[in-house]
């Protein structure tokens, strides 16, 4: 039996990468040009993981790639794991509080995380009407809000 290797037909792996810093990451191909430190949908799409445009009710991972990716290129983005400077809508956080998409925008809870619908992350940080912020991401599948 011979070595399993990304196929033609195959474009990224299945596997979540797991980092020592504590940070977890998937491998897909971006849908068009990705803007380095803003959030994506991330699904499963033909050949392998794919990433979106955020736009009203969705379900899949939020990545958050680390540098600027073209569209088509395959690259890792991270899912899980303390993200600094992710980009944001102008909000206020809190240390400890969760964030949410909502309305294909990151938009503060206002309270501790607790699972609801929408929610993909804790703030690390207290910040008032900044558009970059730092957060811990929960790693999971989330249904946005429409």
């Amino acid at each position: 039996m011979g070595a399993l290797g990304l196929k033609s037909t195959i474009t990224t792996t299945q596997e979540i990468r797991r980092d020592a810093d504590g940070t977890s990451w998937m491998q897909i191909v971006a849908h068009g040009d990705l803007t380095a430190k803003t959030p994506y949908m991330v699904f499963p799409g033909q050949t392998g993981y794919v990433t979106a445009a955020i736009s009203g009710a969705m379900y899949g991972f939020i990545g958050v790639p680390q540098y600027a990716v073209d569209s088509g290129d395959t690259e890792w983005v991270q899912i899980g794991g303390r993200v600094d400077d992710m980009v944001t809508a102008s909000i206020t956080t809190a240390a400890g509080q969760a964030v949410t998409m909502t309305t294909a925008a990151v938009a503060a809870v206002g309270a501790a995380f607790s699972g609801l619908v929408g929610q993909f992350a804790v703030a690390t940080e207290t910040s008032t009407s900044a558009t970059t912020h730092d957060f811990f991401l929960i790693g999971e599948k989330v249904l946005t809000v429409a």
